[in-house]
Order: C-alpha cells, then sequence, then structure tokens
C-alpha cells in the first residue's frame, strides 16, 4: 500500500527560512510522503539547493514590506495557478508567519481553499511583536483565520508559535520543524487501526460533533505533558500510541481517534505516545497577550511624544523646503 501524501506550503520569508532543510521524501518508515512547496511575493528568500519546482514567486511583484495589502488582489488571481502547480495532498500543512506582509496573506488564502475542497489541512503560525506593524499584522491575520473558519463553515486548526521573552527565532523554528515532523506521524499510512476518515473527523470534528466552527489551537503532547490539561475537555484529540498499551487518559475530549505505531519503527526516539489536542482556550490567550502587546506599544509611543520640530512660526521655506 502506497503512503498518503502530505503537502507542506511553506508561505513567505519566514516559512521558507524555516523549512529550508525540509526535502521532499517517499516511504519513510514512520511517515508520510512528504512533498514541500515555497511561495512567496519575491524571490530573496529562495536558497541554493532549493528545487526550482518547489517554488513559486508571483508575477511582477517584489516583496510586501509588511503591508498585507499590498499583494492581496495578486495572491488570490494567482490561486488557482498555484494549486495546479502545486497541487494538495491528502494531507496539508501552511507554514507561515502572523505579522509579515506575504506570508500572512497566502497562507489563509490558501487554506480557504483547502477548507472549501473540504480537504484536511492545518496552520503553524509563528507570530511575532516587535514592533507595532507586527503586532497589528498578527493581530489582523488571527482575525481573518477566524473569518476563513466562519466564511467556510470549518474548523481552523492552528497551531501557533509566538516569538518573545520565553522564546526566541531559534526555539520556534525547532518546535515548528518538531510538529511537522509529529504530524507526519500521525498521517503515516502504516500505522495502526486509525484511518484516514479517522483524521478527517478529527481535524473537521464539525462532521460528527455539534459544534460552532472557529478559529482553534492545535496542541501535541506526550503522556507525561497531557497532565498539563488534565480534567479538560478537547474538542477533539489524535492519539498515535507507542504500542498496543492504552492507559487511562486524564482528559475527556468529545471525539478521539487512536492509532498505534507501526510496528517496524524501531527508532528508540519514537518510543512514546503523542497526544494532539485540539482545544480553543489557546487562542484567547494568544489574542489577548498580541492586543496587550499593541497596548504597550501604544502607551511607549505616548511616552516618547512627538518628534521635535526645528521649524519655527516665523521659518519661511521654498517649494522644495529650502529655509534660505
Amino acid at each position: 500500500m502506497s503512503k498518503r501524501l502530505t503537502r507542506v506550503y511553506s508561505c513567505g520569508g519566514a516559512a521558507i527560512n524555516i523549512t529550508a532543510l525540509t526535502k521532499d521524501h517517499k516511504d519513510s518508515l514512520g511517515f508520510a510522503d512528504l512533498a514541500v512547496s515555497r511561495i512567496d511575493t519575491s524571490n530573496k528568500n529562495i536558497k541554493p539547493g532549493m528545487d526550482p519546482q518547489s517554488v513559486y514567486v508571483l508575477d511582477n511583484a517584489d516583496g510586501s514590506g509588511k503591508q498585507r495589502a499590498h499583494n492581496y488582489k495578486a495572491v488570490v488571481e494567482a490561486l488557482p495557478q498555484i494549486l495546479s502547480k502545486h497541487k494538495p495532498g491528502d494531507y496539508n500543512v501552511v507554514v507561515f508567519s502572523a505579522s509579515g506582509g506575504s506570508g500572512s496573506i497566502i497562507g489563509p488564502v490558501i487554506i480557504g481553499e483547502l477548507l472549501r475542497r473540504q480537504l484536511p489541512v492545518v496552520a503553524i503560525v509563528i507570530g511575532t511583536s516587535g514592533s507595532e506593524t507586527e503586532a497589528n499584522n498578527s493581530i489582523n491575520t488571527l482575525k481573518s483565520l477566524a473569518g476563513v473558519a466562519q466564511a467556510q463553515q470549518a474548523p481552523v486548526v492552528m497551531s501557533y508559535f509566538p516569538v518573545n521573552q520565553n522564546y526566541d527565532q531559534r526555539d520556534v523554528d525547532r518546535k515548528v520543524g518538531a510538529t511537522i515532523s509529529l504530524l507526519l506521524n500521525l498521517f503515516d499510512s502504516k500505522n495502526i487501526e486509525i484511518d484516514y476518515k479517522d483524521i478527517i473527523n478529527f481535524l473537521r470534528y464539525t462532521n460528527v460533533r455539534s459544534s460552532q466552527p472557529g478559529l482553534v489551537s492545535l496542541d501535541l503532547f506526550n503522556d507525561e505533558e497531557l497532565a498539563e490539561i488534565a480534567g479538560t475537555s478537547p474538542l477533539a484529540m489524535a492519539t498515535i500510541f507507542k504500542d498496543e498499551e492504552r492507559p487511562y487518559l486524564s482528559v475527556t475530549p468529545d471525539y478521539h481517534a487512536t492509532g498505534t505505531r507501526d510496528n517496524n519503527v524501531t527508532d528508540e526516539r519514537m518510543k512514546f505516545t503523542a497526544h494532539f489536542a485540539i482545544t480553543s482556550q489557546p487562542i484567547k490567550t494568544a489574542f489577548e497577550e498580541l492586543n496587550g502587546r499593541l497596548r504597550q506599544i501604544t502607551d511607549q509611543q505616548h511616552a516618547r511624544g512627538q518628534n521635535f520640530n526645528l521649524l519655527g512660526d516665523n521659518d519661511r521655506t521654498d517649494d522644495n523646503g529650502m529655509v534660505l
């Protein structure tokens, strides 16, 4: 049996840089087949050694300069060609930064179309708030993803990784890479018991549970880490057990897809149980933190005051601005 394909769409410079070393692979033990696509409005982040067939750069564009509206129309117009050249997989992972101008548009637009086609998709989103522009962009990107969920009447499932005082860019890069790897393990067709429809209903839990679709969080846990959400009721969960033992779990999801890792996987690093939990609270927390950061930046701007103006009321300038 051939394995199902996972397509990773790396959208914008930040995502392309994070996945720069990620290569297509087929028939890797313990993982779904993988194809990587790199979509951007500029070629400045395309590195030597990247397969040219994996790259799509919008025509007549030269970046977005953190202005989300700048290339929005061009991205929407290019979408049919993007998905024709980089066909969606059986599973899809869309990686992008919320704070930039290109990926924060390309990513949500692709996600919206994949949901319209009822294809399984996970968003991996990096949030930064080092400036007012970045904080505003991150807020509006999360709002856009919520809007996509509303427009398509389907959950937008997102793993969100903020760059902040606790996690620098390198930490976040590692977390994104680990999340992609674990998703490829979840999507491995050689896993026992769990099947394609199980994962479809995990990611689109509204198929089987009466629940309002929206922007929701996907978080990954091993057995010990699952204690962090003990006593809660996730909207949906998927679990890949390391063996046939099925211990009692401290959470009670509305929907739970379970399977056992392929018996042929002997790598000791994979000898753990992986839990994938979909919940809503982390979205609220992330949104509140971004808004708090934006208020902090605004307060700092007010404390700074206006720029000093050297020109007085009696100064006269010519049409070129010159004082003579």
